[in-house]
């Protein structure tokens, strides 16, 4: 994962820095075992310059990082490049290319460097890793960054002309308020993994469970819905609706990047993380 985010950093700096990718180099600082048995736990990467001549010379790495605007619009257009290659879809369902097979989804349309430039010869790489699939976002360590992204752009209207969608609850299939006390009674409904972000965060048991939006002329499965709070959580992402709920005052939140404090966060946060809803045991 590192590796392959540092070759797309690298693409990017070129593109933006004036750089050739060649005067480039990469260097890789990842957990590793230590003589004494003990991880080391590292997580970082260095890009510098790897020539004294007219590219490095020219300071761009040292103002693009000191400027945290302009870091931010390289990482940012960095992702958005990484989602799309000219290779795909071959190359973002690939499971071997390159040398001896070692990379997945990468080519050198996408994320291969000069060999130069590469400390691990072009080897174990994966552009998924990174942004993840269209249809499945969460597989990549900034997938739900880049949707963001993909949905502030799409969503661009005139001023003009205020956006108004139309959110339309079509089916409740299942409820919990009413049917279940507090949180630890319907907790065999759902995932541990969620239920415990959801008992921790202190936020009041769902309306809902289990039921549909029709957003404009899109359809938005919920796995819970707080319909009097429009506040609603989904396993499953639908490109392009974020400006939406925005727009009408809902909240959105996906399973696959849930925590304490974004749930908390959505109910306009809780005093020490406690809801008189949900009850202690």
């Amino acid at each position: 994962m590192l590796h392959t985010f540092s070759h797309l950093l690298i693409r990017q700096l070129a593109n933006e820095c004036g750089y050739s990718t060649a005067s480039m180099k990469e260097r890789i600082y990842s957990t590793f075992l230590s003589h004494s048995g003990k991880n080391e736990i590292m997580n970082g990467i260095l890009i510098y310059t790897a020539s004294s001549d007219c590219d490095g010379s020219l300071g761009g790495l040292i103002s693009a990082a000191q400027n945290t605007d302009k870091l931010h619009d390289i990482l940012e257009n960095m992702l958005t490049k990484a989602a799309w290659c000219s290779g795909d879809p071959l190359c973002i369902s690939s499971t071997e290319q390159g040398f001896d097979s070692l990379n997945y989804s990468a080519c050198h349309d996408c994320v291969l460097l000069p060999e130069t430039s590469c400390e691990f010869r072009n080897v174990l790489l994966d552009r998924v890793s990174i942004v993840g699939r269209p249809e499945e976002p969460q597989l990549g360590l900034m997938g739900g960054v880049l949707y963001s992204i993909a949905e502030s752009d799409e969503y661009t209207q005139d001023d003009t002309i205020p956006y108004e969608p139309s959110i339309t609850l079509t089916e409740k299939r299942h409820q919990l308020s009413g049917d279940y006390s507090d949180w630890h009674d319907a907790a065999s409904l759902f995932d541990d993994n969620i239920i415990q972000c959801i008992i921790t965060s202190g936020v009041p048991l769902a309306d809902s469970y289990d039921a549909e939006l029709m957003v404009d002329d899109r359809y938005v499965n919920a796995l819970l819905l707080w319909e009097n709070r429009k506040i609603l959580l989904s396993e499953n992402y639908v490109e392009g609706i974020a400006t939406a709920f925005d727009a009408a005052g809902w909240v959105c939140l996906y399973t696959f990047d849930l925590t304490v404090a974004s749930l908390q966060r959505a109910f306009g946060g809780l005093d020490n993380g406690k809801d008189d809803t949900i009850g202690s045991r």
